[in-house]
């Protein structure tokens, strides 16, 4: 089984906006979905610093801003093909350049409806970015942060994701998984769950609480 970006994203979708209840941040913050995108103002995207004409933007993916220096990305992307799945690799692979994420303003000021949670403007799910509207009325018109957690989960089709786990060459902070039970009810299995709460911060330490 083969799964598209249309697809793919169609599935992101019926995830919660916000993932505060497995995407424990250890702040006031919320994960919350940049891509599919939510509202009329164009979502943010991964760049090199100082460079505007190479972006990304994953079909899906959740940031974290911790603040205006630092922000965490969890990025899904969907690999028709093992081409497909290198060309996408090369875009979140660690390089000497840094990597930033670019945000409007105005998408950080819209307003956004969860299911899970009441109606407000993105930028007030970031409480430690933004402690009061005053901090984000100084923010400018479009802000690129420094990305300091980045993990991405790529789908494959089931034939080329046994190929793939074959071989076991991957990076740290890359993530696999078939196509075939990528759907909007495995989202909801208490393995999907913990699947998905490796690729926080958090996971790389020991709490007994």
């Amino acid at each position: 089984m083969k799964i598209s970006d249309e697809v793919a994203k169609e599935v992101l979708r019926s995830w919660p906006m916000t993932l505060h209840s497995f995407f424990k941040s250890g702040t006031n913050n919320r994960w919350i979905r940049a891509h599919p995108k939510i509202g009329d103002v164009p979502g943010p995207t991964i760049k090199k610093t100082g460079s505007n004409l190479f972006k990304t933007t994953p079909d899906g993916m959740w940031i974290n801003v911790r603040s205006q220096s630092e922000i965490d990305v969890i990025a899904v992307e969907a690999c028709g093909t093992i081409q497909n799945l290198r060309d996408k690799r090369d875009r979140f692979n660690p390089s000497t350049q840094a990597r930033v994420v670019s945000i409007q303003k105005d998408w950080l000021g819209q307003v956004v409806y969860p299911k899970e949670i009441t109606a407000r403007k993105v930028h007030e799910f970031m409480g430690d970015a933004f402690a009061s509207s005053s901090d984000f009325d100084r923010w400018p018109e479009n802000v690129e942060i420094p990305i300091g957690h980045m993990r991405a989960l790529f789908i494959l089709s089931d034939s080329d994701y046994q190929r793939w786990k074959q071989q076991r060459i991957l990076e740290a902070h890359e993530y696999l998984m078939p196509a075939s039970p990528f759907t909007t009810n495995f989202y909801h299995s208490k393995k999907m769950k913990t699947f998905i709460a490796n690729l926080i911060p958090e996971s790389h330490y020991f709490d007994e609480v």
